[in-house]
């Protein structure tokens, strides 16, 4: 409870608590009844209720509180051992009534806060009135502060947790990443996956199915970060589990065809209720037939063929996204592939990279490079300026070797 505590003395000394926001005073008799008056009235304005109480002892040590405030008489006499720099120690001071010359002299070291004269207990009310309201001011202030700081504590706490989260995913994701570079069933492939966060929601893998065939695919989570790193996982179970289904087979028979897989996993991730959809490009190369089976889920950029003569040849597909419709089935294509040629993939955060004003001019743009790069990975890459920040999820990639 906020109390005012009035107790009898021989001179007038006031303590106020701003922790508990206690005032006591200690005053002789003549002045208890107006002072009573002057600090009710202060009360009704701060809202601080008035207990009345005796004080008979001098000994600050001795409060069961510590005070914020002291109001005192510049000839109060003190206890043995007592000087206004002691009291000064506990609290600010306030001296009532006017002080001699040496007393202001001598009250600069005391950082005083002002002087006030009970003879007139109006003024003592409004006094008491303007450092209450001061104190409730600094205190609200310094809780604030107090507050902000712990707020802010916590804050780089959490922060730190969340970084140690985010870098022990971004370690996992990249594990679970093929190498950048290698030869699966005689095809050469290189790949560079740049997340604009710690976590992607790109992705590629590729699998090889037996000695002349390979799986490979490049996708695109919708949204980034956490959430969309983990469909990613998803989706390598999910395609890794069909692929050994297929490898462990005691009697060989077709591989698994890339338009049931997209069927398979758009049921998968309409089951998880994520509310997390992908677009992907999903291809089995067969070296024996030097053929490319694939199905799309509405990737883009289309992935790009360009032939031995330099000609680019954008790869006919249709196909929804997956993991937003029930039911859906995905169109599945082949292609002849000739010897000398190669294949680009790549996820839309490429387009961010290029400054043609129109979706059309900057696949132009783009095909334009996968024709000058002649199937060189570095060499595409200096041509998007690459590595450099991203603003979305980038993955790139070449396929050679047909």
């Amino acid at each position: 409870m906020n109390c005012i505590l009035l107790c009898q003395g021989r001179h007038c000394l006031a303590l106020m608590s701003l922790t508990q926001n206690r005032l006591l005073i200690c005053a002789p008799p003549a002045l208890c009844e107006p002072l009573v008056h002057a600090l009710t009235t202060a009360a009704q304005v701060t809202g601080v209720a008035i207990e009345i109480a005796t004080y008979e002892h001098w000994d600050l040590n001795a409060l069961a509180f510590v005070p914020a405030l002291i109001f005192c008489d510049p000839q109060l006499a003190l206890p043995e051992k007592t000087s206004w720099i002691t009291l000064r120690q506990h609290a600010p001071l306030v001296w009532l009534g006017k002080p001699s010359a040496p007393q202001v002299q001598q009250s600069y070291a005391f950082d005083l806060w002002g002087y006030w004269s009970f003879a007139d207990t109006q003024q003592l009310a409004l006094a008491c009135v303007q450092i209450l309201q001061r104190l409730v001011h600094e205190r609200m202030q310094n809780a604030c502060i107090q507050s902000l700081q712990e707020a802010h504590q916590d804050l780089q706490t959490q922060l730190a947790l969340l970084r140690q989260d985010q870098e022990a995913g971004h370690f996992v994701q990249q594990k679970l990443l093929p190498p950048s570079q290698m030869q699966v069933a005689g095809l050469d492939i290189h790949y560079a996956l740049y997340p604009s966060l710690y976590l992607s929601g790109d992705f590629v893998d590729t699998l090889a199915l037996d000695e002349k065939s390979a799986l490979f695919y490049v996708a695109d989570v919708s949204g980034h970060g956490a959430s969309s790193a983990f469909v990613t996982i998803l989706l390598k179970y999910l395609v890794t589990r069909a692929c050994q289904a297929f490898i462990s087979a005691p009697t060989k028979t077709h591989p698994p065809s890339p338009a049931d897989l997209l069927a398979q996993i758009n049921t998968q991730l309409l089951e998880t209720d994520l509310g997390k959809h992908l677009t992907i490009f999903l291809a089995i190369y067969d070296r024996r037939t030097r053929t490319l089976t694939y199905s799309t889920g509405a990737h883009l950029p289309v992935p790009v063929l360009v032939g031995p003569q330099g000609q680019a040849k954008p790869l006919p597909m249709q196909g929804l996204p997956v993991g937003l419709f029930a039911g859906v089935q995905y169109p599945q294509y082949t292609c002849q592939l000739e010897v000398g040629a190669y294949l680009v993939l790549a996820s839309d955060g490429v387009f961010e990279l290029l400054e043609a004003p129109s979706l059309e001019a900057k696949e132009a743009d783009l095909h334009d490079k996968y024709i000058q790069c002649q199937g060189d990975f570095a060499r595409l890459q200096a041509l998007l300026k690459l590595p450099c920040a991203c603003p979305d999820d980038l993955t790139l990639m070449t396929i050679s070797g047909f």
